[in-house]
């Protein structure tokens, strides 16, 4: 894996899937989110990711591209984080 992954979905529909309130302020899409972003809050804790795809390398006759890996259903999901 690449390590990258994609938040696109709106924030109240984020916050509807973890029984969560939306998170203050501006939440923009983002299809290239690199986890080393995030790396203070990381630090000294655990958490969980949201996300709704990652990226994987798939090997083609003109050389490796990346593919987006997304639930069937579409919802998001989260991964641990620290």
């Amino acid at each position: 894996m690449c390590g990258r992954y994609t938040v696109t979905l709106f924030p109240d529909r984020l916050a509807e899937r973890f029984e969560a309130l939306p998170p203050d302020g501006d939440l923009t899409t983002r299809f290239n989110v690199l986890p080393m972003q995030y790396l203070p809050a990381f630090r000294n804790r655990r958490c969980l990711v949201i996300a709704d795809g990652f990226y994987e390398w798939e090997k083609t006759p003109a050389g490796k591209v990346p593919v987006r890996v997304t639930l069937k259903s579409g919802e998001p999901f989260a991964f641990a984080g620290g």
